[in-house]
This record gives structure tokens, sequence and C-alpha cells, in this order.
């Protein structure tokens, strides 16, 4: 896509809407074996990460698994998209069970060519409101990136087409529990806890 398509994303907006339950918090307590905190008053640091997780239908994702490109953030034509870095400014306590709005907004973009090829960064600013107050500030910069390159030989087979989402497997032999996730784990989309034998 031209530069200056692109170019036209930088300044746009988005908001977002959530409530600080304790729900998440305690589930991701029991994902790490711990039992959650009774009590606890406001959300630990990075806790807002449990939040404001996106729920595109299955039809609006993209081959990545998050939402498609195009609507807040620009429509790069390239497939490979990547964390680079980021920075976080904790400036208020946030509440637990505190009505939650995010702001966020295209700060940067930037083309550059690497030994890999053509790259395009994208840096999104998102400020984090509770009970009316900025609470959190964070820079997230996104890397998007050509397709890696293949081989006939490194190249794994393909897995046959189907309509159900990849499912991966990661037991932990100390619990004997067995935690699948999809793809699209990092985005909140899909995710289950199972023990052995389904249950």
């Amino acid at each position: 896509m031209p530069n200056e398509d692109i170019q036209t994303w930088l300044g746009r907006t988005e908001e977002a809407h959530d409530i600080a339950a304790t729900g998440p918090l305690d589930r991701l307590a029991a994902l790490l074996d711990r039992h959650p905190d009774a009590n606890a008053s406001s959300v630990r640091p990075l806790g807002h990460w449990l939040y404001f997780l996106p729920q595109a239908i299955r039809s609006e994702l993209g081959e990545d698994g998050h939402p498609k490109k195009g609507g807040f953030l620009p429509p790069i034509d390239l497939p490979r998209r990547m964390w680079a870095g980021g920075r976080i400014s904790f400036e208020a306590p946030i509440r637990l069970t505190a009505p939650l709005r995010r702001v966020s907004r295209i700060a940067a973009i930037t083309e550059k060519v690497g030994k890999s090829g053509p790259m395009v960064f994208v840096t999104v600013v998102h400020e984090i409101h509770a009970d009316g107050v900025r609470a959190i500030t964070e820079e997230q910069d996104l890397v998007y990136r050509a397709p890696a390159p293949t081989s006939a030989a490194a190249s794994p087979p393909k897995a046959e087409a189907t309509s159900i989402p990849a499912i991966a497997e990661v037991s932990t032999a100390a619990a004997s529990t067995t935690v699948s996730t999809s793809s699209a784990f990092s985005v909140g989309h899909g995710t289950g806890f199972t023990r052995p034998g389904g249950r």
C-alpha cells in the first residue's frame, strides 16, 4: 500500500469500556496456581492487560487471529505482526470494580527496510481511565514484516483444511492438567482448560 495511504491512519482514535472486575484477576491467579488475594482493593501493575480484550467475530479475524487490519490499525500489506516494544506509566491506582475507559491513538507509522525485507512500525498510545481519572498511559510498538522465507526441506507438512481453529495443548505435569489454547491466545480468543479424560 502506498505510503500516503498508510499515513492517513495517523491520529486515528478508538475508545473502549470495561469494568475492573475481580474475575479475570482470580482466573489468572488460578492459572498460576495461586489463591486470589482476598484483601486486594486495586488492580496490580500490568493487571490492566486482562481487560479490554477484543471480541471480534470469527469472520472479522485475520489469518493471525487478530482483528482484521483496516479498522483502527492501518491496512498494512505485511502479514507478520510482532510486538517490538513498549513503555508504561502508572499514574494512579485502579480500584477494583471501577468503570474503565481506554482511549487508543495511532501515534506514529514508520516504514523501514531491513535485511529481512520491508517493515512498518506502528506506535499505539493507550490512555486508561478509572473512575474518571487517568491511571495508565501505555505506548505499544508493533512491527509488521514480510513473510518468513521458506524452503521445501524446512517447511512442515500442511495440515488438512478444517473449519475448526488449530488447538495447541501444553501439558503441565506438576498439576496433571492440560491447558488448551488457540493460536490467538495472546488476544484472548478461544481459551480452555481440561483435565485428562476431557473433564
